[in-house]
């Protein structure tokens, strides 16, 4: 997220600090992988959005498909993606997370480590960006994407076809939840503003059929383990995502790497949950980003970004990993 307005450096350091400490018994938020993409949030809301500009028109080349959809050509990546909504600077981070090791919002670092027998369990697959680059790298072997937007699953099936790996590339027009069912469903001007749930007296417009990852699984016969991975970016609902797994979590202890800034206690929820599941798993959190009406008094808070969980690759022998053998 590109936050334009005034900042306020100290109340961010110390709020950066505050942050850090208060996970300091995790022994997963190194203060080195706290700063990781601070200059977005440190530095004038103006000055970071126009160097999104600039990057952007040097990555990308783009051209309209219809009004509203634009397609995005990433030559660096080697991707194409179709980006739902007005074209707007925010698009550059959606990019530089896949583009940049050193993001915080950057997936695959370590702890995670795939293999080209992966599984790769994407929810809130979006443009697509992601499971297009794991498996155009030849991270992975397969990876089943979850959108519940009928409207973002034509493109994203679009953007498999265009970089050549639809054959890998299962999308299931699902929402993923703690429970199956249906579950009310906001749909926003780009497919990042989609989220399942509404807030306190928010309208609901529509709903949508959601599945639990366990239920899913078993009934594709999938069984993820800790070479496979289970991606999560849900707008709020990760946590929810990762309690309707609890059972290939506790079996199988495929890796994991969940966005925690949409909640501000997510942080510590989905370590504490994660921890209580899986005791095998080692943690490492990243990042800190600015969520929220930005102003020189406050009003903005640092979150963390990303929590990645993984068993350790001298433990992983002794798991027998089916997830990809059996897609």
């Amino acid at each position: 997220m590109l936050l334009k307005g005034k900042k306020n450096p100290l109340l961010l350091l110390g709020q950066a600090l505050q942050c850090w400490w208060s996970l300091r018994d995790t022994r997963a938020f190194a203060w080195r992988d706290a700063w990781r993409g601070c200059s977005q949030w440190l530095c004038p809301g103006r000055w970071t959005h126009q160097r999104a500009a600039r990057r952007l028109e040097q990555l990308v080349r783009v051209d309209s498909v219809e009004p509203g959809v634009t397609r995005v050509v990433v030559s660096d990546l080697g991707l194409t993606f179709f980006w739902l909504g007005a074209w707007h600077a925010n698009a550059y981070h959606v990019i530089a997370q896949e583009l940049e090791p050193g993001h915080p919002h950057h997936y695959t670092t370590e702890p995670i480590a795939l293999n080209r027998d992966s599984l790769v369990i994407d929810v809130g697959a979006c443009e697509g960006l992601f499971a297009c680059r794991v498996l155009r790298k030849a991270l992975a072997a397969r990876v089943v994407a979850f959108e519940p937007s009928a409207r973002t699953v034509r493109y994203l099936i679009a953007a498999a076809q265009a970089n050549g790996v639809a054959d890998r590339l299962r999308v299931e027009q699902f929402a993923v939840a703690a429970q199956s069912g249906c579950v009310p469903w906001m749909e926003g001007d780009n497919p990042e503003a989609n989220r399942i749930g509404a807030s306190r007296g928010e309208p609901v417009h529509a709903t949508v059929e959601a599945t639990t990852l366990d239920e899913y699984c078993a009934a594709h016969g999938l069984q993820p383990g800790p070479w496979d991975l289970i991606k999560v970016d849900a707008e709020g609902a990760d946590l929810d995502v990762l309690r309707g797994a609890e059972g290939i979590l506790r079996d199988g202890a495929p890796q994991v790497a969940v966005t925690t800034y949409h909640v501000e206690s997510h942080a510590r929820e989905i370590w504490s949950y994660l921890r209580a599941v899986q005791p095998a798993y080692e943690f490492r959190i990243k990042g800190l980003w600015l969520f929220g009406p930005a102003s020189f008094w406050g009003g903005a808070r640092l979150r963390p970004v990303l929590l990645q969980a993984a068993v350790p690759l001298k433990s992983r022998a002794g798991w027998r990993s089916k997830g990809a053998a059996q897609h």
